[in-house]
């Protein structure tokens, strides 16, 4: 780990909880100015909830220089901080370590007794401390979520697609199982009037779909899809299970 690397996590792990006080000209303590102190005259205009920082934050510059490793640090509603250092796999949560409080007001956070100034500007969280500069950017989570059924009169896609959305139209011949090539055959058939059905007669259920998922209607079973080129079909069952991707080929 470079040197930098070592004052970034010497800095900002909220695993330090050693105290760090700061000293006016008189060599006497300054007291952190707390906006959700109720003794603070902030504390009637936000009862207690300013923290514009909240949220999940990824850091991807530091002091100028790119970022490379995986860095999120997560500002709660609460006001406590904690980090995950582990890129989650595919359609995982991210896992946080412990989590330490933190104080704030309109210009700077104080985190385990360090005081860091803030802002935010444009989508980038910047914190500097010491002279020493990090940036960071809404987290992007890549967990799959069911986004609804984008052919409900009620859902916001529904005007652009007025109730015709439905791009896995067609017969689709099984190929692939979890990746590896299979001799098992699997036919699926989606109409145009979201009718899903089999050749082996096991599917024969209504179905609602979105951009990336589809459900039955009958048997509540949710699945992720992706489509590639018009000619590949990557299914996987989500819920109430997670399966293993089934790929399929465009049979017409």
């Amino acid at each position: 780990m470079t040197g930098m690397k070592n004052i970034f996590y010497i800095l900002l792990s909220v695993f330090l909880f050693t105290a760090c006080s700061s000293d006016n000209d008189n060599g006497t303590e300054t007291a952190f100015v707390d906006w959700n102190d109720p003794n603070d005259s902030h504390y009637s205009q936000y009862q207690g909830k300013y923290n514009p920082i909240a949220g999940e934050w990824q850091l991807y510059e530091q002091n100028g220089s790119e970022y490379s490793d995986f860095y999120v640090a997560k500002f709660s509603d609460s006001r406590t901080m904690s980090v995950s250092t582990v890129k989650p796999d595919d359609d995982e949560d991210l896992s946080y370590g412990s989590s330490a409080a933190y104080k704030i007001n309109d210009k700077s956070l104080q985190i385990s007794g360090l005081v860091y100034t803030y802002s935010i500007s444009n989508g980038v969280l910047t914190l500097t401390y010491s002279g020493n500069v990090f940036k960071y950017k809404a987290y992007v989570s890549t967990k799959w979520e069911w986004d609804g059924d984008w052919n409900d009169p009620s859902d916001p896609h529904y005007a652009q697609y007025q109730g015709k959305y439905n791009p896995i139209i067609g017969v689709w011949d099984l190929t692939h199982i979890d990746g590896e090539p299979t001799l098992s055959t699997g036919v699926e058939t989606f109409s145009d009037n979201f009718q899903w059905t089999d050749g082996r007669n096991t599917i024969n259920t209504k179905y609602i779909i979105n951009g990336t998922g589809i459900r039955m209607i009958d048997k509540n079973s949710i699945y992720k899809y992706k489509i590639e080129d018009n000619k590949t079909l990557i299914l996987q069952l989500m819920l109430p299970n997670k399966g293993v991707p089934l790929t399929y080929k465009r049979v017409k």
